[in-house]
């Protein structure tokens, strides 16, 4: 049974700020990263018009980083116990919960042999399920944003190194050992985080523009992206290469820019933020539904029945969860 918040929780939530531009961010975010997941079966052949759209849906992972560095410059620094119990476990326990239930999944479902050595090695790099690797990443990104507040100088040189490091990445010309360990690189993703941390102090900057003017600045940042997906249409390769690499970095910038300074100052939505604040346990449960849909449903049905039951049974889940472990559930499910 849930509890009722104590008068200082009550006073922390009432007092906390809420940004619609990012809650409509992170909640656009997770629909897309269910779509990618349901849609994008990687190491298969996928349909030309699927690889072309994958470019638009590429700015959901980032828009997590972004909203996570925006989220935490925005806040206050916190002492090192209240950092742990409050980050740092809220992080970790929803994750490893997640991921035990995973290597279950694989192990009673798709009768899989996992050692104990492979599960301990899967459980630190984010490999239970593979779209986990973004928790590792975020879990560095937070430990390092705990440490800018002492050294808040540092934030834009930071920003600037790591969107360098991340277009170098991209181009592949810093590049990891196969996909499985570039995409575990801080230097693809921690860009967008430091890009969110040197935007927050500027928001109310941004927030007294005029209407039009953000609509302004949202439309140029998304014609951008637009121009460039165009010209990734257009350029009708199906191989990678280098420039329509840098080509699509920028592309994700643009709208994640454009989608912030359209949506800052919107009216709160209670279904989006909802969406927002549980974005974090859809994305830990979202793929045990998928990944269930693709080993029992064959095409042509398999792909749009896993996004549909993705996006459902997710929020189901955490709904139900909520429900059921009250107090807890924050805990154990995020």
């Amino acid at each position: 049974m849930s509890r009722n918040p104590t008068p200082n929780e009550a006073i922390v939530a009432a007092r906390a700020p809420r940004y619609t531009s990012i809650d409509l961010l992170k909640a656009s975010g997770i629909i897309v990263v269910i779509w990618i997941h349901a849609f994008q079966e990687f190491g298969t052949t996928e349909a030309l018009i699927i690889r072309r759209l994958a470019f638009l849906t590429r700015f959901a992972v980032p828009a997590f980083f972004f909203a996570s560095g925006f989220l935490y410059a925005s806040g206050r620094p916190l002492p090192l116990q209240e950092f742990v119990t409050r980050r740092l476990v809220r992080l970790l326990v929803p994750y490893l919960v997640a991921s035990l239930l995973a290597l279950g999944f694989r192990h009673f479902i798709f009768s899989e042999q996992i050692t104990g050595r492979q599960a301990a090695f899967e459980l630190a790099i984010g490999a239970a399920w593979g779209v986990y690797y973004f928790v590792p990443l975020l879990l560095g990104a937070t430990i390092v944003g705990q440490g800018i507040f002492r050294f808040r100088s540092l934030a834009w040189p930071l920003f600037a190194l790591f969107w360098v490091l991340g277009l170098l990445s991209e181009m592949s010309i810093i590049a990891f050992d196969g996909f499985f360990w570039q995409i575990r690189s801080p230097f693809l993703w921690w860009g967008y985080f430091f890009a969110g941390w040197v935007v927050a102090p500027h928001f109310a900057t941004l927030e007294q523009l005029t209407a039009l003017r953000r609509r302004r600045i949202g439309i140029a940042a998304l014609a951008v992206a637009v121009t460039v997906f165009l010209c990734y249409v257009l350029a009708l390769q199906s191989s990678w290469s280098p420039q329509m690499a840098a080509l699509g970095y920028v592309g994700i910038y643009s709208i994640i820019g454009g989608l912030f300074m359209l949506t800052l100052g919107s009216s709160a939505m209670p279904a989006v933020r909802w969406l927002s604040e549980a974005t974090y346990p859809i994305y830990l449960y979202h793929y045990f539904i998928i990944a269930a849909v693709h080993h029992w449903l064959a095409p042509p049905l398999r792909n749009p029945a896993a996004f549909v039951l993705g996006v459902a049974g997710s929020v189901g889940i955490v709904h139900g969860g909520r429900k059921v472990l009250g107090r807890y559930a924050r805990l154990l499910i995020g």
